[in-house]
């Protein structure tokens, strides 16, 4: 048996003095280990049929999940995938750990084998209901925070384990306390804590003073929170920016869409009247691509990006392991290509994560890739937040960065590695005079919140007047 670390130790005495533990410890600490070890030490409520745990996380943290529990003896847990009959017959089947992603909670229709299986679910005698990364329900109004805080009131043991819990604010806490323990450290429901604690301002809700305060002293009785630097076991991290100049046309047409919401260059012209619109056409020419609607296929009239990737792998990290980050699938898939033709790369010698991706796919991408049987990871940056080990890799480039600061973070943290102090490479390219250098200074700024349309064309209008 592996041997608790002694900061999981403390983290495992907290969780035996409450019945709804929450873990809120930093990528690589270990809290996965820590809930199989506290969980395995339930009472059933059903002796004959043993010990029920329900694990709802992203697809790519379940992953790291079926690692642990084979680790700790718990062979062949219980996928709830599939179509919704076969996810059906595998909740009435055999089994004691089951795991699911949360769209699989999230009925489509009643009356249906999907309203079926997920009224199922939530009448399911479990001992344990776990939410991994449980930010997926800080947002009061979406379907699977609605399904989870109306169900599983019953259960014995509710947990909730992430290493960001609070990525926009202290309003993400509410759900996830409410999931917990209803009403011992959240008062009201959501719309009341929010009227009665923040005051708006525009689209945004600031805490009111004292709020955070109150709120942290809430958060510090009930969870268990660790940061990586709490047990000296961070990575320094060096941040580098490669500037790139796009060609002068396709900057004169930049700037007139910026102005106008006109996009002209040479036989393409397109226009629009959304700031959304307009913005998402502002990223794809930083990245070398004309504006496109969904229906039309990528045209890339300009590759500065993906040379400076080409120079960055024969060059500075010739040899190394490296991940890239994509916040954009066409461009992920135009740069697979692209190292296929110019580095002869094999598919042996990379590999893609992206939604369409199998889970269990992605799982031998990890493992060969950890093993160095493969030198190129590109990944879908939504895709590969959660719960992957790519701990090879030393450096990681962002070809184009997620908007959110908790995708970023998260991101960020698949390469960290425990109990080392090297340090870790992160490459930013960035298009000047574009959106890129928005973006990336508005995350650093913000550190950890959403970067909105509303924020770039807010930096867009003061460079303007300057």
């Amino acid at each position: 048996m592996r041997r608790l670390r002694p900061y999981q130790l403390e983290a495992f005495k907290y969780s035996m003095q409450t019945e709804n533990p929450a873990l809120f410890m930093e990528m690589r600490l270990g809290k996965t280990l820590v809930a199989i070890r506290r969980i395995k030490l339930y009472v059933p409520q059903d002796p004959k049929q043993g010990l029920k745990v329900l694990i709802i996380a992203p697809n790519s943290t379940l992953t790291s999940w079926e690692d642990e529990l084979t680790l700790e003896g718990i062979g062949d847990p219980v996928h709830l995938a599939g179509k919704r009959a076969d996810r059906l017959a595998k909740l009435v089947g055999p089994g004691n750990w089951f795991l699911i992603n949360p769209e699989g909670c999230i009925p489509i229709k009643d009356n249906t084998a999907s309203g079926v299986f997920c009224e199922l679910l939530a009448d399911h005698p479990w001992d344990v209901v776990l939410l991994d990364e449980s930010t997926f329900i800080k947002n009061p109004n979406t379907k699977i925070t609605k399904f989870l805080l109306n169900n599983f009131r019953d259960v014995p043991h509710r947990w909730i384990l992430t290493g960001t819990p609070n990525p926009e604010g202290p309003l993400d806490f509410f759900s996830q306390f409410k999931f917990l323990n209803n009403d011992e450290t959240f008062k009201g429901n959501y719309w009341q804590f929010r009227l009665s604690r923040f005051q708006c301002f525009g689209h945004t809700w600031v805490p009111k003073k004292g709020t955070e305060k109150r709120v942290n002293q809430m958060v510090s009785k009930d969870a268990f929170v660790l940061k990586r630097r709490d047990v000296k076991l961070d990575n320094p991290k060096v941040y580098q920016r490669r500037s790139l100049t796009m060609p002068d046309k396709l900057k004169e047409s930049y700037e007139n869409l910026k102005t106008t919401f006109i996009f002209q260059h040479k036989e393409r012209i397109v226009s629009t009247k959304w700031a959304g619109s307009q913005f998402a056409w502002l990223r794809q020419i930083s990245s070398g691509f004309l504006p496109r609607d969904e229906d039309s296929d990528p045209e890339l009239i300009w590759d500065g990006k993906y040379q400076e990737v080409l120079n960055l792998l024969t060059g500075e990290l010739k040899g190394e392991q490296v991940i890239i980050w994509f916040a954009f699938n066409h461009e992920l898939f135009y740069m697979a290509r692209f190292l296929e033709e110019r580095l002869k790369l094999g598919v042996s010698d990379y590999g893609v994560i992206t939604g369409k991706v199998p889970v269990n796919i992605r799982k031998e991408l990890i493992r060969s890739f950890n093993k160095s049987r493969r030198r190129v990871m590109l990944m879908q940056v939504e895709c590969g937040k959660f719960g992957m080990d790519l701990s090879a890799a030393d450096t990681a480039i962002y070809f184009s960065s997620p908007l959110s600061g908790m995708s970023r973070m998260q991101s960020e943290d698949r390469i960290l590695k425990v109990g080392e102090h090297s340090p870790l490479l992160y490459i930013d390219l960035v298009t000047k005079g574009t959106v890129d250098v928005h973006v990336l200074n508005l995350l650093r700024k913000k550190k950890t919140s959403m970067v909105t349309t509303l924020d770039i064309i807010q930096a867009m209008r003061k460079e303007n007047r300057r």
